[in-house]
């Protein structure tokens, strides 16, 4: 066999596999049928209600001043995390609230997660937001 030949296969051998890998990373969490998604959505929410208490007292850590937190667990999402290309390269769980029984307040609580239908972890709590109050017509730190 020639090496022209060979470069030829071996140029698109790389990129059939490369394609693949690249499909399968772009896709990675998309290609669960509907149920499976809806069994690990209703686990992690779950975990999420049993870990309420915890979550509580980390932003309350976090945030002395906030006295009492009012989740919203309609809002609970697991949204990819991208590095600006096409790779996914975790994703991150989140879901919002309210804090000190005020209407126009909002936070947000952070999970991440290495992989869509992982379980989040107590430990891996985080906020990539401040909580925020309404006034003057905009969104203030609350501090």
């Amino acid at each position: 066999m020639s090496k022209k030949k060979l470069l030829c296969r071996l140029g698109i051998a790389s990129l059939l596999i490369g394609g693949g890998i690249v499909t399968a990373m772009a896709f990675n969490g998309f290609l669960l049928n509907g149920t499976s998604q809806e069994n690990y959505r209703k686990k992690q929410l779950n975990y999420l209600k049993e870990h309420e208490v915890d979550m509580i007292a980390y932003i309350k850590k976090e945030y002395p001043k906030i006295e009492s937190v009012q989740f919203d667990w309609s809002t609970f999402q697991v949204r990819p995390i991208s590095n600006g290309w096409i790779t996914t390269t975790g994703y991150n769980l989140s879901v919002r609230g309210k804090f000190n029984n005020l209407e126009h307040t909002k936070l947000k609580v952070d999970f991440y997660l290495e992989k869509y239908d992982d379980m989040p972890d107590i430990k891996k709590i985080g906020m990539l937001n401040d909580p925020k109050i309404l006034k003057n017509g905009g969104w203030d730190i609350y501090e």
